[in-house]
């Protein structure tokens, strides 16, 4: 019985991580703007990534918990990872990204970190956009397979 629980634990936490990377971009972008944002780091070894969150609810929760670190793995698109539940609207909801966002993807509960832009887009519309990275994201595209992320407020 040990043996079957430790199994299905894994198996849940496999699916979780190759979710993240079944998310593919559409040209529709955020429906944000950083107007008003939140300035962060993102800070992956002695890598600091500048970024803003959004001036949007789900954005100022995630600023309130703030410092937060995370362990992101390297899909096709992005890095992403478990984070804790947020709350979001449906109008916070949408389906598509940019290279560079930073997001709330829902079934996985993950925090992402796109690096990539896909031409196709699935339709996924289970994205809440929190912000975008400010600085070029070739700084994140190649930091390894697993990361720790520390997401902090820019001080």
């Amino acid at each position: 019985m040990k043996s079957l629980l430790s199994f299905s634990a894994v198996m849940l936490m496999l699916l979780s991580f190759a979710g993240c990377s079944t998310v593919h971009a559409s040209n529709a972008g955020s429906k944000t703007s950083n107007e008003n944002g939140t300035k962060i780091t993102l800070t992956i070894g002695n890598t600091v990534i500048p970024a803003i969150l959004h001036n949007t609810a789900p954005a100022r929760d995630l600023a309130a918990m703030l410092p937060v670190t995370v362990s992101l793995n390297r899909g096709p698109v992005d890095y992403c990872g478990g984070f804790a539940p947020m709350h979001y609207e449906k109008k916070d909801v949408q389906a598509g990204y940019r290279s560079g966002d930073l997001a709330y993807w829902i079934p996985g509960r993950d925090f992402v970190i796109f690096t990539e832009t896909k031409e196709a887009s699935s339709g996924n519309p289970d994205l809440v956009i929190l912000g975008q990275i400010s600085t070029d994201i070739q700084a994140v595209r190649d930091l390894g397979s697993t990361i720790k992320v520390t997401i902090d407020l820019d001080r």
